[in-house]
């Protein structure tokens, strides 16, 4: 009886424990970051001519020029993007990592790329 007892006991302890979560290889995991960086690339590409323009001075004399403050916020903004996409990549090459976690930290590094997309719209073609 005792050992019948304990071996209920230990057959519903084990199935209250969670579910472990399924784990992505790592090339597939560091692929998905990649992925990432190539669509911040194609946004940062527009930045890097933006930056490359003359500075816009007072009075106006250049017709194509990078507002110095629009230029500080895509250096400010690139820095968090690929502070985050180096974190992501840092998840992603962790053996053993869950799917979730490495989108998640994608997520984290892609949300600012709107932000680039939107200060370089706001230079409003300098």
């Amino acid at each position: 009886m005792k050992n019948s007892i304990a071996l209920i006991l230990i057959l519903v302890l084990a199935a209250c424990q969670p579910s472990p979560q399924p784990t992505v290889n790592t090339a597939a995991a560091q692929k998905m970051v990649l992925e990432a960086e190539i669509a911040y690339e194609a946004v940062l590409t527009v930045a890097v001519a933006y930056n490359k323009r003359p500075r816009c001075t007072e009075p106006r004399t250049i017709i194509t020029c990078s507002d110095p403050t629009i230029v500080a916020k895509l250096r400010t903004a690139n820095d968090q993007i690929t502070k985050a996409l180096f974190a992501a990549m840092n998840v992603a090459s962790t053996p053993g990592v869950t799917e979730s976690a490495v989108v998640a930290a994608i997520a984290v590094a892609t949300q600012g790329i709107p932000v680039l997309q939107s200060i370089l719209a706001s230079a409003k073609g300098g």
